[in-house]
């Protein structure tokens, strides 16, 4: 599953940050049936029931897990007040007649909601985590909103610009730059838009930070330890993978802060400046301008960067010093494939280009990029009648991460899909891939360098030849999710194969119904409509998907669902804590959360696999369960991921 807990992790209740802890456990720990005994809408069985052993042993599973849930999640002085009491909902009950005040004004809350917001800011979070914390309180104060004021232009407007006043004050100091660069500017930046902007520079401080450590190492050897070799290993790969990371991204992200006498940009110029920078790194990494999810469509049509989505491919039209690279980068027919030396002179060449025009109209008028084949072994044109598609969701859990990713990198070994749709990749998977002996056979579509800045992602990689990796952020994810397209050739025909990873149930106070259920609905439709318009579409991933609370998939004319048409009445649950040994511990819940929908005209569906439903010989895990004796510890085998993984064959008809 995907339910994020770092963040409650990090906040253990001591009752003065009530209202955020209580939004976060409800969010990312004690989720979906698990909740029923914390509210106790799942009663202590009756004794006269027939079946009355089996539920009570239930309840008393459930109850003990939510239980202690919470009581992982306080303050050890708060713990002790906890220890006499054996029920979940009592637990809960008890720590919300402390800290609630239920029957305070709304005046109150806001008040005590305004205090926290501004003692985040002592917090130490990094941009993404900060954002999620911000997100919590905006829920809760809009709930005090009268809901009349939601359909006014104006205060929707105000609203905004409120928010935004409160990240920016949230924000730790080495961020002041950049914050008096906002706040002088006309029209004043969204608040997904100062995001991603803070995202940029902190990674550009991080890098910064990183150098100052190499210098300092370099100068003084005694300094290191046996704990800095794992980071010096990570920088040191990181510098091969991309040796002007630091100062192209360094350089373009200080020009977007104002500097002494520097005049600070206006929301347009720093859109255009951004799609700007994504092309320069693409043009260095083998990446789509819009993989990073940063792309900011122009607020007025006088810009000229185009959204590559609104385009046709016959509409499509590349510059001509972006041909002149692709074409010498990329071997076709009998031409010769180019030096190292020859490429990083064309990168160095075309680098300054587009530096030089950062302010002027961009050579990516189209809003298209060809990428360059990174892998020798994928110069030639593959023709086959048959493409094989992996989805997986990877598990971003820090649980025998090695082992696993060994485990998943045997299963690609094994069924050799031509193209893979990854979902929660994160940078310590990154690089278990990147080393790992089937990863030259494929192009990638995300960069080393991107993936340093996502705390997840999702990533596509294909060995058949590929005419644009692209992304296009959702209108309105506030998980900052995305969809992201490869457009790949094969036998001559043109299979457009797209992967997401929707909206996660994430439920909040007061009411603890927020499932996302209408935007992950309007994200898969916003998907099946951007999609459309090609001709074969393969879209893949971790849909998130809950028939009892979605619904029916929205499918358009001509649009199926895979498994459903390849394997009628098999249920095809790919998040399944019973067939799953891994999960046997956790909440009952079995969900076909993962999915292929497809529309295809030029290819016809042939079988889908479910794979990675063993677990890994020789691996196992501790974990531990409240009972109510105590603390009993269970041996459990270990999976690659706690979502199985959905192998699709189609064929050229």
């Amino acid at each position: 599953m995907d339910y994020e807990s770092e963040d409650a992790v990090a906040l253990k209740s001591d009752g003065t940050n009530y209202l955020l802890w209580s939004c976060m456990m409800r969010n990312f720990e004690i989720e979906g049936e698990l909740w029923d005994y914390v509210s106790g809408s799942a009663t202590r069985p009756d004794p006269k029931d027939k079946n009355y052993i089996n539920l009570i042993k239930n309840w008393e599973s459930m109850n003990a897990t939510a239980l202690y849930f919470i009581n992982f999640y306080v303050d050890c002085s708060l713990r002790k007040r906890l220890d006499h009491i054996k029920s979940a909902k009592d637990a809960w009950d008890y720590l919300a007649g402390l800290y609630a005040h239920g029957d305070e004004s709304n005046f109150a809350k806001k008040y005590r909601l305004e205090r926290e917001i501004e003692a985040v800011k002592q917090s130490g979070f990094p941009v993404t985590g900060l954002y999620r914390l911000m997100q919590c309180y905006w829920r809760q104060l809009d709930e005090m909103e009268p809901k009349e004021l939601s359909n006014l232009e104006s205060y929707m407007k105000y609203r905004e610009e409120s928010r935004l006043v409160q990240l920016l004050m949230a924000l730790p100091d080495k961020f002041e730059d950049v914050r008096k660069s906002m706040m002088e500017r006309s029209p004043l930046p969204t608040v997904s838009e100062a995001v991603q902007e803070l995202l940029i520079v902190e990674h550009r401080l991080t890098c910064d930070h990183f150098s100052s450590i190499s210098l300092d190492d370099k100068d003084c050897p005694a300094k290191k330890t046996n704990n800095d070799q794992t980071k010096t290993k990570r920088r040191s790969r990181r510098k091969k993978d991309s040796p002007q990371s630091t100062s192209s991204s360094s350089g373009l992200a200080s020009s977007l802060t104002p500097d002494n006498n520097q005049t600070a940009l206006s929301t347009d110029q720093f859109r255009s400046v951004i799609n700007m920078m994504n092309q320069v790194e693409s043009d260095f990494f083998g990446q789509s301008p819009l993989e990073s999810g940063m792309y900011l469509p122009p607020a007025r049509e006088g810009l000229s960067v185009q959204d590559p989505i609104k385009q046709s491919d016959k509409d499509y039209q590349p510059s001509s010093s972006l041909s002149r690279l692709a074409s010498s980068l990329t071997p076709g027919n009998n031409q010769p494939a180019l030096s190292t030396d020859q490429c990083d002179l064309h990168k160095s060449v075309h680098k300054s280009h587009l530096e030089s025009e950062l302010f002027g109209q961009s050579p990516l008028e189209s809003g298209r990029y060809q990428p360059p084949f990174g892998r020798e072994g994928n110069c030639l044109s593959m023709v086959s009648s048959a493409v094989k598609i992996l989805s997986y969701n990877v598990w971003f859990q820090d649980l025998e991460i090695h082992k696993r990713m060994e485990a998943l990198g045997e299963l690609i070994q094994l069924h050799s899909p031509d193209i893979i749709c990854f979902q929660e990749v994160t940078l310590d998977i990154y690089d278990i891939f990147k080393v790992s002996s089937w990863w030259n056979s494929y192009n990638c579509s995300v960069s080393h360098q991107m993936a340093s800045t996502r705390r997840y992602f999702c990533m596509q990689l294909s060995k058949l030849p590929v005419k644009s990796f692209s992304c296009k952020p959702f209108i309105n994810s506030t998980m900052l999710r995305e969809l992201c397209m490869a457009e790949i050739e094969v036998g001559g025909k043109l299979l457009t194969v797209a992967t997401s990873h929707l909206e996660s149930p994430c439920p909040a106070p007061p009411k603890w119904d927020q499932l996302h259920s209408e935007e992950r609905i309007a994200q898969a439709k916003e998907a099946v409509k951007l999609l459309k318009k090609f001709p074969n579409v393969v879209f893949c991933g971790d849909m998130n998907w809950d028939e009892k609370s979605d619904g029916k998939f929205p499918l358009s004319d001509g649009w199926i669902d895979a498994w459903a048409d390849l394997r009628p009445g098999e249920n095809g649950w790919t998040y399944d804590t019973v067939s799953n040994p891994m999960l046997s511990c956790n909440r009952p819940l079995q969900k076909r959360l993962d999915r292929f929908i497809c529309n295809l005209r030029d290819f016809k569906l042939c079988a889908i696999d479910m794979i990675g439903m063993e677990a890994i010989p020789g691996v196992s895990y501790t974990k531990e369960k409240k009972v109510r004796k105590g603390v009993r510890k269970l041996m459990l085998p270990v999976l690659p991921s706690d979502h199985y993984g959905l192998l699709l064959r189609v064929n050229i008809q």
